[in-house]
């Protein structure tokens, strides 16, 4: 199971593709002919619609946990998903310095489900743990 965050915005953000040779934070529109379009546009009533994932393809290196004291190959993929969603941030805030931008961050089976409450967030630097407030309409706000 994966985790997806889309984001809507009230201006055009263009867009930074997967890259296979150096995976990492990339972002793209989404389209009316994707699994899934309908809901996000009802959640996030803003013209423009984006997915943002990671290195993994889906968003799942777009959250972190504590370090893991008997598991090194853990805190390796950690360090990853940190620098990760270190850009990811970096991107939100220099985004809102022009546009009003919604947050959805959600499981892959969970994107038709009802999620009508909207919350404002601000975005944070990076700290021990970071994951999104799942199943949320987030109104984001910079520090």
């Amino acid at each position: 199971m994966c985790q997806l965050i889309y984001i809507g915005s009230s201006a055009d953000l263009g867009e930074l593709p997967f890259n296979a040779v150096a995976p990492g934070f990339y972002y793209r529109r989404i389209t009316s002919d994707e699994q899934g379009y309908d809901s996000v546009q009802r959640l996030l009533p803003l013209p423009y619609l984006y997915f943002m994932g990671g290195s993994q393809g889906c968003s799942c290196t777009l959250t972190y946990t504590e370090p893991w004291e008997n598991a090194p190959e853990l805190n390796a993929e950690r360090e990853i998903a940190m620098a990760e969603v270190g850009r990811m941030l970096t991107f939100l805030n220099e985004q809102l310095q022009r546009a009003e931008l919604l947050l959805l961050c959600t499981w892959w089976d969970k994107a038709e489900a009802k999620m009508d409450v909207t919350e404002t967030y601000m975005l944070t630097g990076l700290g021990d743990t970071f994951e999104f407030p799942l199943d949320k309409v987030l109104r984001l706000q910079s520090r």
